[in-house]
């Protein structure tokens, strides 16, 4: 798990195995990106802005599955 500096997004975690991105919400919802390549996760680790990585490369890039 790592921790995200975001107004938006609290933690982040990537399987490279499975191209997984688990983000946790600061509203705590949690949710399942799929078919992440590891450059946009390594561009999302390096992204200046969390929330606004998330919202222009990922969010309606990659299918999505919440996580309870």
């Amino acid at each position: 798990m790592s921790s995200v500096e975001s107004k938006v997004i609290s933690d982040r975690v990537y399987d490279p195995l499975t191209r997984s991105l688990v983000l946790t919400f600061q509203n705590g919802k949690k949710f399942k990106y799929n078919g992440v390549p590891s450059e946009i996760n390594d561009a999302f680790e390096g992204a200046p802005s969390a929330g606004g990585f998330f919202h222009a490369q990922i969010k309606s890039m990659y299918g999505a599955e919440e996580v309870t």
